[in-house]
């Protein structure tokens, strides 16, 4: 770029005001993504999203090297590259116009200086210690390499400290010739003497191979900088962190070295928008041992939804509702994995984003979960005449007769349709009572079957306005069982827009017959009209047992898998199952987070959820955890105060404020 035009777009920028006092960077402006050093050097920044490799097949990862080798073997002398990751995010920058990177997405970046500093501008003077700068209230060491080791190494091995940058430039493929035609020469000068030199001989065939592998163009020479940055806000801090990762890396091979004097060097060096010099601790790497310290991987799942956690501690999102048109959930696992508490974690974050739950548990799994969203709680009377559809109450009443008095013909199916419709136009009864009567006068004897269940019946009509409708079946006796289940499926139909309906343990509760039928047809519809049905089983092979539950499983667009003790034998995404057999084997911190895979498409990836006391104990399904609370409630009365109050003191009470 000539002079003029160099001018003109400097003209069009916004240049770097530094609001401390005699704080000076060596960057001039910048517009967009376009930076402009002091010197005139012009680069561009971006935010890169590359593959998660947690989730490609060995192949994948394999395949994904091979390009990023022959990518760098074919970018010009001159071209350099910084690569930073920092707070779990990866950012570019290069004096290419265009970030081609293979299998990464480049989003455009217009704040660079954000990425070290926290703000736009420094807000304080780069301060200098002896071996750390401070700037907006922290702190910043950096650790470079007097040597690496030789052996394997990877990204992740460098990266796994914090925040990492590496910066590296491509030699001149004449000049590199050169200087290894003259190393090759003095090796053969040593290999000519009398006592024979083992470790020149490795070295000369070392270099021949290089030499080769250059000339064929599979191998290219970088000067490259890898350094680990430690950020901390108080200097005890960054001490403790410095001294631990500098062990690590001993222990791994490398000799590591604290900068001191050359601090502001390093640091200036390291900036977006400077080409970076390799003058000190610079390495000469071939590609292939390059692209193995570049940070190629990211976690991640999606832009937004349920903040969860990677292996690696980065954060991770997951929604339910991001994929196109099924929104089905199945979650399994044994008793004690965290289960549940993953399970209505999820039904705690849809509720607060405004979306409407329905649960039907074999058991009180939910029930403190329905007592802080002041939800519907049903474990006594019922109102079935709460909705008018005629085709809900036929079913109803199959459900109550179990399809006995001639109810197994369709054409009698028909005519109780047809009677149900009229008296529903004809406004012919407004009460259970009259309801029954009514189908007496049509239907000889169908009153006897209403007799185990009047116990439960009311015309009352329950509150609509509620997020969280619940249901514990095992309160309702076996004749009430399946027509309850038919209510509560016609209440989750009522509602629109997005909607979750939570089945537990539902073998427990549903026959191999009919009641099947309408589940497996529920979950059917649900995936059609835009529901989600959010399962929970003890374990993955029960579809095999229950054809029911293999409907539901195959309709399940979201699969979450907890370790299992025994062979899944159960179809599934082969890289899934891998994973699942990854479960457990780092060791947990007692009770910190609950570990398992997530399923759907393409994505395959192990994902953890950290515990939160207060949320532990609303979730929570642990028998003894809930009886210390019941007690809890008993000794100290919970008449007083609504239910979150009292959960919120009983957790202060037994943690501590």
């Amino acid at each position: 770029m000539n002079k003029d035009n160099l001018n003109r777009l400097i003209n069009d920028c916004n240049i770097f005001k530094n609001i401390a006092k005699g704080s000076v960077l060596p960057l001039l402006a910048n517009k967009d993504n376009i930076l402009i050093s002091k010197q005139g050097e012009i680069s561009y920044s971006y935010q890169l999203i590359p593959k998660d490799f947690e989730q490609l097949s060995f192949y994948e990862v394999n395949k994904f090297y091979n390009h990023l080798k022959s990518y760098l073997n074919r970018v010009q002398n001159g071209v350099f590259f910084k690569i930073i990751s920092i707070d779990n995010k990866i950012y570019l920058n290069t004096n290419l116009k265009e970030s081609n990177l293979p299998y990464c997405k480049s989003i455009p970046l217009e704040n660079p200086l954000k990425i070290l500093f926290g703000y736009r501008d420094l807000y304080s003077n780069v301060s200098h210690g002896s071996d750390f700068l401070k700037f907006n209230n922290q702190y910043l060491k950096i650790i470079n390499f007097l040597k690496l080791n030789e052996d394997e190494i990877d990204e992740e091995e460098l990266g796994s400290f914090g925040d990492y940058i590496i910066q590296f430039e491509k030699r001149n493929s004449w000049m590199i010739r050169q200087m290894l035609e003259v190393k090759r020469n003095l090796l053969l000068h040593n290999l000519l003497g009398f006592k024979r030199n083992i470790k020149s001989e490795k070295a000369y065939s070392d270099i021949e191979e290089v030499m080769s592998d250059i000339i064929d163009g599979k191998e290219m020479i970088f000067m490259a900088l890898p350094s680990i940055l430690i950020r901390t806000d108080d200097y005890h801090t960054l001490s403790q962190k410095t001294h631990l990762i500098l062990r690590k890396l001993e222990e791994r091979g490398h000799i590591p070295i604290i900068e001191t004097d050359g601090l502001k060097y390093f640091f200036e060096n390291m900036l977006f928008g400077i080409k970076p010099s390799f003058k000190f601790r610079s390495h000469e790497l071939v590609t292939s041992y390059l692209v193995n310290l570049l940070p190629a991987s990211s976690d991640y799942l999606m832009d937004k939804g349920l903040e969860l956690e990677s292996i690696s501690g980065t954060k991770l999102y997951y929604d339910i509702f991001d994929s196109s048109d099924n929104y089905n959930v199945w979650i399994c696992g044994p008793s004690g994995k965290g289960k549940s508490y993953l399970a209505q974690h999820i039904q705690d974050y849809y509720i607060e984003q405004g979306i409407k739950i329905l649960i039907l548990e074999y058991g009180k799994s939910h029930d403190k979960l329905c007592s802080w969203h002041q939800g519907v709680p049903y474990n006594g009377k019922v109102n079935f005449l709460q909705f008018k559809n005629p085709h809900y109450l036929k079913d109803l009443i199959l459900n109550i007769t179990g399809r006995e008095k001639n109810f197994s013909e369709k054409m009698e199916q028909g005519r109780l349709f047809e009677v149900i419709e009229k008296g529903l136009k004809e406004n012919l009864f407004i009460n259970h009572e009259e309801f029954i009567n009514y189908l007496e006068n049509n239907f000889k004897g169908i009153k006897y079957y209403f007799t185990p269940i009047r116990e439960y019946l009311t015309d009352d009509y329950a509150r609509r306005d509620s997020s969280v409708v619940y249901c514990d079946i095992k309160d309702y006796s076996i004749e009430m069982r399946a027509p309850m289940i038919v209510f509560l499926f016609e209440w989750f139909k009522s509602w629109e827009g997005r909607k979750i309906f939570v089945l537990e343990e539902v073998t427990k509760f549903v026959k191999e017959n009919f009641q099947s039928e309408v589940i497996s047809d529920f979950a059917r519809d649900k995936r059609k009209e835009g529901g989600s049905i959010l399962t929970i089983t003890q374990h993955i092979n029960d579809t095999l047992r229950y054809p029911f539950l293999d409907v539901i499983f195959e309709n399940s667009e979201h699969k979450i898998l907890f370790e299992h003790d025994s062979e899944i034998k159960v179809e599934l995404n082969p890289l899934a199952k891998e994973l699942i057999q990854e479960l457990g084997k780092e060791e947990q911190e007692k009770r910190e987070f609950s570990e398992f895979v997530l399923s759907r498409g393409t994505i395959n990836k192990i994902a953890r959820l950290r515990r939160d006391n207060l949320k532990y104990e609303i979730f929570t399904s642990n028998q003894i955890e809930t009886s210390a609370f019941n007690r809890y409630e008993k000794e100290n009365g919970s008449g007083y105060f609504e239910f979150r109050d009292r959960m919120k003191h009983y957790v202060e009470y037994k943690y501590g404020k």
